[in-house]
């Protein structure tokens, strides 16, 4: 593979590691986090918009940088991620 090749490679599977897909995934993100949630939580917080997550077609989908990112800004008291 040529050099552009390989970087487009590891974006790739850099954002697929970093991608949520579904309510019980990003539940268990954000628990680990320090924020325990279930799936219910997780859908009411998707419609008060009160974490950085999104709909993908059926399911919501959610980044762990930006989750990480929301809660150290919630833990040091700034909710504006």
């Amino acid at each position: 593979m040529d050099t552009d090749t390989d970087q487009q490679h590891r974006d790739d599977t850099h954002l697929a590691g970093d991608v949520l897909l579904g309510a019980k995934n990003i539940a268990e993100h954000i628990t680990s986090l320090g924020f325990p949630v279930d799936e219910t939580d997780v859908y009411y917080l998707h419609r008060v918009k009160k974490w950085p997550f999104n709909k993908y077609g059926a399911f919501l989908i959610a980044s762990k940088r930006r989750l990480t990112r929301h809660a150290e800004n919630l833990l040091r008291g700034s909710a504006a991620a």
